[in-house]
């Protein structure tokens, strides 16, 4: 009988249909400003926001919509290697951008806005590895790794230290 149960389950199992799975490749073939992604994020709308070495694109699962730095248009994004992108609790879209710059990308407006940093040093902000960060109470950090925690502060548009409501670097015991 412990055979036959057994037989009966191995049979069961091997009679079940293989799963299918469908890939879709996107690339610069088909439209995609490069091949190398370094973030991708969706928004509430369903749209796709993929931040490039070559620019920031949209994707609808159909088109793209492709937005470049244009040199004397300070409404689009300052540089077109993009590091991170992350959606607030405001729906609002950052972007941070290789060389250390960050603002927020209106979805409606396709327009770049950005957003002051306040460093100690500013020399270390080119040359260090840098990271956006937000909480689930809707707050905006910008950790510059090594250095600082700065909080962003939506009334002066400013990413700071003076902006911490934690304590200071010393208190946390950074380097």
């Amino acid at each position: 009988f412990l055979i036959l149960l057994l037989l009966a389950g191995a049979l069961w199992l091997r009679a079940q249909p293989p799963r299918q799975y469908t890939f879709s490749h996107y690339s610069t073939a088909t439209g995609m400003l490069s091949n190398q992604v370094n973030t991708v994020v969706q928004d509430e709308t369903g749209y796709i926001w993929a931040g490039t070495t070559d620019g920031l694109v949209r994707f609808d699962g159909a088109r793209y919509k492709n937005f470049q730095h244009r040199a004397g248009d300070s409404t689009t994004i300052p540089a077109n290697a993009i590091s991170q992108l992350v959606i607030d609790q405001r729906k609002n879209l950052w972007v941070l951008v290789n060389n250390g710059r960050v603002g927020i990308f209106s979805t409606s407006e396709f327009k770049f806005h950005e957003v002051k940093i306040k460093v100690k040093n500013p020399a270390v902000l080119p040359v260090s590895i840098k990271k956006l960060l937000k909480d689930d109470a809707g707050n905006i950090f910008l950790l510059v790794h090594g250095h600082e925690i700065l909080t962003w502060n939506e009334k002066t548009n400013e990413l700071a230290e003076d902006n911490n409501f934690f304590p200071s670097k010393d208190g946390w015991g950074f380097t």
